[in-house]
C-alpha cells in the first residue's frame, strides 16, 4: 500500500510540473457573464445572447467597422482588449478563447487577429484559407511575461464599408488540470485494492 501511495504521489508531482509549465491567463469577465463589457476596453463590440450562443448565456460580437490603415490599405476594424496585470519577466503564460467568424460577404482579406502588447498575429484570414469554420474553434495564445502589465487584444478586420465582416467570442471551457485527473485515478484504484484486501 505505502508503495502505491508513494507512485501515485510521483504521478501527482509530474502531473503538477506539466501544468506548471505555462500559468493559464483568467481574464475579467471573459465569459462575458455580467451581460456586458465590463473589464474590457472595446471599439465596436457588443454583447449579444443568440443566435450563436457557445457557453452560458453572453458572447462578444465585434465588428469590423472603424475606418484606418491594417496592412498598408484602408480597412474597417473593431477589437476588444484587457491588460494581463504584473506579469513575470521571462514567464510563460497562455489563454485560449472560443471564437466565430462571420465573413458577411466582405472581401477575400478580411481577417481575425490577436495582438501581444501591440504585436499582431492572424489566427484566421479569408484570402489565405477556406471558408472560416461553421462552429465556435478554440485559439490559445502564448506569450512570455515582461515583468509589467501586457495587453492582450482580440480584434476583427474588414475591407469593405458595406458589409462588415464580424468576430464572436466567448470563454473557453477550462479543462480539468492533469493532476487532477491522475489524483481521482490513484483514489479510485486504492478504493478498488482497499476492496480486495478487505
Amino acid at each position: 500500500m505505502k508503495k502505491l501511495l508513494s507512485f501515485i504521489g510521483f504521478l501527482l508531482i509530474i502531473g503538477a510540473a506539466n501544468q506548471a509549465s505555462a500559468a493559464l491567463v483568467s481574464l475579467a469577465n471573459d465569459g462575458f457573464e455580467l451581460g456586458n463589457l465590463t473589464g474590457w476596453n472595446h471599439d465596436n463590440a457588443t454583447v449579444e445572447t443568440s443566435p450563436y450562443q457557445n457557453i452560458g448565456t453572453y458572447y462578444a460580437q465585434i465588428t469590423g467597422a472603424t475606418q484606418g490603415t491594417y496592412d498598408g490599405y484602408t480597412g474597417y476594424g473593431g477589437y476588444i482588449s484587457q491588460s494581463v496585470s504584473s506579469t513575470i519577466n521571462g514567464g510563460e503564460y497562455s489563454y485560449s478563447f472560443d471564437w466565430l467568424f462571420l465573413f458577411n460577404e466582405g472581401t477575400q482579406w478580411d481577417y481575425a487577429y490577436y495582438k501581444i502588447d501591440g504585436v499582431e498575429t492572424k489566427f484566421y484570414e479569408k484570402g489565405t484559407e477556406s471558408d472560416p469554420p461553421a462552429g465556435w474553434t478554440t485559439q490559445t495564445i502564448d506569450f512570455s511575461g515582461t515583468g509589467q502589465d501586457v495587453v492582450l487584444e482580440i480584434g476583427v478586420v474588414s475591407y469593405l464599408s458595406d458589409n462588415y465582416s464580424q468576430l464572436l467570442i466567448d470563454a473557453t471551457p477550462v479543462p480539468v488540470p492533469a493532476s487532477l485527473l491522475l489524483l481521482g485515478t490513484g483514489l479510485f484504484t486504492v478504493a478498488g485494492i482497499g476492496r480486495k484486501k478487505f
